[in-house]
């Protein structure tokens, strides 16, 4: 009978004790899903605010064809940095990218490039200004890796203000 008990109690034990691991895994998975949620969103706070600062200048791009996506470079000419957001841009075909240029006194300066994802959505955050004063802004296609100079024709272009 004791021998019975002892048996019942150590396999009560054993099933608390798995509980209990359970809901320590599952404790730790919330807290790094917590971790990760804090972090998007204080990334997104980050962006938000570089994006309302006073100093930053949109700059629409507008299509020189019959496609109608939206082309946004975010200039902020202080931190010498824009923010390039596209939205309902075709996947550019094999062997070619789209490619980001900054007009300075005239002469096109290649940046970065990029492909939209399957939502035709890109988003480049970090992007350097060129020296010198940007006149416009442009995107054209190029061969995968980019050019030194741009092909024509030119896709999306637009006016950045006088500083």
């Amino acid at each position: 009978m004791v021998g019975a008990r002892l048996a019942a109690s150590l396999a009560l034990l054993a099933v608390q004790s798995m509980n209990l691991n359970r809901e320590r895994e599952a404790t730790a998975a919330a807290q790094a899903l917590a971790a990760k949620t804090a972090t998007t969103l204080a990334e997104r706070d980050s962006l938000l605010a570089r994006l309302m600062d006073p100093g930053v200048e949109l700059v629409t791009l507008a299509s020189t064809g019959a496609a109608k996506p939206t082309v946004r470079v975010y200039l902020d000419r202080v931190r010498k940095t824009a923010l390039l957001s596209i939205a309902s841009l075709d996947t550019a075909p094999t062997g070619k990218t789209y490619q980001l240029w900054f007009i300075v006194d005239g002469v096109p300066v290649p940046s970065v490039t990029f492909q939209p994802d399957a939502q035709g959505r890109a988003l480049i955050e970090q992007v350097t200004l060129p020296a010198g004063t940007v006149a416009a802004s442009a995107v054209t296609m190029e061969p995968t890796g980019g050019s030194t100079a741009p092909t024509m024709p030119i896709l999306f272009v637009g006016s950045v203000k006088s500083e």
